[in-house]
């Protein structure tokens, strides 16, 4: 019997696999890789030179809305990071302001330390 373990939230659950069903055990390197660059650089790095696309600002010229879907407290997602740099270019594009209408329900306290805080601090009407 093999035991794996295998991330789950902030810890790891054991996985025990027979070794007459196991084939092979592929394991990401993402804790040793080192971008040398901050998360902020990487970001305006991709929104600068997007893969078969105009820029976002590009995109945003003329429009009179704008939908920006991002992830909320249930993933990994520093919108933190993302939003203030997202929202930016689309303003470059075409000079309009924008706001949140809506969100998702407030994340649950035990969630709040882990995503951004304007994500769970918003509500309905805010």
């Amino acid at each position: 019997m093999k035991t794996i373990s295998i991330p789950y939230y902030t810890s790891t659950l054991d996985l025990h696999v027979d070794e007459a069903n196991l084939k092979a055990v592929v394991t990401a390197k993402m804790h040793e890789y080192k971008a040398g660059k901050t998360e902020v650089e990487l970001v305006h790095e991709a929104l600068e030179h997007p893969i078969a696309s105009p820029r976002l600002r590009d995109l945003a010229k003329g429009k009179q809305k704008v939908v920006l879907v991002t992830s909320d407290h249930t993933r990994a997602v520093p919108s933190k990071i993302t939003l203030p740099i997202l929202l930016d270019e689309i303003r470059q594009g075409n000079g309009r302001r924008y706001h949140h209408p809506d969100c998702h329900r407030p994340a649950p306290p035990h969630h709040r330390g882990r995503a951004a805080p304007h994500v769970w601090r918003c509500h309905r009407g805010s």
